[in-house]
C-alpha cells in the first residue's frame, strides 16, 4: 500500500487536487485495499519491470525486441507520452545510480528496483544515458501533437539502439 501511495505521490507531482483526483479513482475500483498495480491500471502507466525490460533491450541493441515491448505497450492501451515520461524518469534514476554512491539517498523506489537498476546501469556509458534521456525528451515533445504515436516512437527507439541520436550535436 505504500507503494501505492508513493506513486499517486509522484503522479500527482506536487498538485494536492491532482493526488485527491487520482485516490478518487482508485477508490472507486471498490477493493478494501489499494495495491501499487491498481494505481498503475488507473494512470495508464507501465509497471518498473516493463521499463527495465526495455531498457534492456535498448542497452542490448536488441530493436526486435524494443518493437515487440512497443508492440505490447499500444496492445494493453497504454498512453505513449506517459511511457515515454515515465522512461525518460527511469533512464534518469540510472544515471543517479551510475554517478552516486548511494542512489537509494535520491531515488525513491523499491528494494527490488534499485537492485536491478544498479546492475542495470553498469551496462551503459554515463555520456549515452544522457544521450537517450535528451533524445527521449525530443520524443515526448514530438508525441504530445503526433497523429501517429507508435511510429514516432518505434523510430526513436530504433535511432537509441543504433546510437543515433538527435541530441548528438548538442
Amino acid at each position: 500500500q505504500g507503494e501505492a501511495l508513493r506513486l499517486i505521490a509522484r503522479m500527482a507531482d506536487g498538485a494536492m487536487r491532482d493526488a485527491i483526483s487520482l485516490l478518487d479513482q482508485c477508490i472507486s475500483i471498490g477493493k478494501p485495499e489499494i495495491t501499487y498495480e491498481d494505481v498503475i491500471s488507473i494512470v495508464g502507466i507501465v509497471n518498473d519491470t516493463f521499463l527495465y525490460d526495455v531498457s534492456n533491450a535498448l542497452m542490448n541493441k536488441d530493436i526486435c525486441r524494443v518493437l515487440d515491448l512497443v508492440d505490447k505497450l499500444f496492445m494493453d492501451g497504454k498512453n505513449a507520452v506517459q511511457f515515454v515520461s515515465d522512461l525518460t524518469y527511469y533512464y534518469r534514476n540510472l544515471l543517479i545510480c551510475k554517478i552516486t554512491s548511494k542512489p537509494e539517498s535520491i531515488i525513491e523506489t523499491s528494494d527490488e528496483t534499485m537492485k536491478l537498476m544498479k546492475k542495470q546501469c553498469k551496462g551503459f556509458e554515463q555520456d549515452e544515458i544522457i544521450c537517450i534521456i535528451k533524445e527521449l525528451s525530443l520524443l515526448e515533445t514530438s508525441l504530445k501533437w503526433a497523429s501517429q504515436p507508435r511510429i514516432f516512437l518505434e523510430v526513436s527507439m530504433i535511432k537509441i539502439c543504433e546510437g543515433n541520436f538527435s541530441s548528438d550535436n548538442d
